[in-house]
């Protein structure tokens, strides 16, 4: 755990924050934010700019420092809506991912099938395997009056 007094950095405050309710982060975030903005008011880039930022940016600090005291139901149903649309831009681009994935294997098998004719192109012609019969064919009926020992030189004669 760490003390207050170790926080001096970004990383002291990160590990500080850790253990905490994110409503802590965002308050301190708020406080610094406010603390900031008579800063900004005299600064020369506020002087040419628009007056709606004037408006604009201390309504945002104001907005946010109240949300995270009491939020009301319109910052809910946009923080669910928001949930809800980071949900379905991330199951569209699982889906586009996975089409890609699909499109990549269908490209590797068209390559694989174009290599192997570009092969088969290239390589001489086999020869056709003569027909070879599983089982040899059966033998002549030998007469009965042929013995068997001179059957062979029966069928020969």
């Amino acid at each position: 755990m760490v003390e207050i007094s170790e926080i001096v950095d970004e990383d002291g405050l990160r590990a500080w924050l850790a253990d905490k309710q994110p409503s802590i982060g965002a308050a301190i975030a708020s406080r610094a934010a406010m603390r900031v903005w008579p800063l900004l008011l005299g600064n020369k880039l506020f002087e040419k700019s628009p007056t709606g930022l004037i408006l604009v940016a201390p309504r945002a600090v104001l907005n946010s420092t109240v949300a995270i005291v009491r939020p009301t139901d319109e910052l809910k149903n946009a923080a669910h809506t928001a949930h809800t649309a980071n949900t379905a831009a991330n199951t569209a681009a699982r889906a586009a991912n996975a089409a890609a994935n699909a499109f990549a294997a269908a490209d590797a098998a068209a390559y694989a099938t174009r290599v192997a004719a570009y092969a088969a192109m290239l390589l001489p012609p086999m020869p056709p395997v003569l027909p070879v019969p599983l089982m040899p064919p059966p033998m002549p009926s030998m007469p009965l009056s042929v013995s068997p020992r001179y059957g062979m030189i029966a069928l020969l004669l």
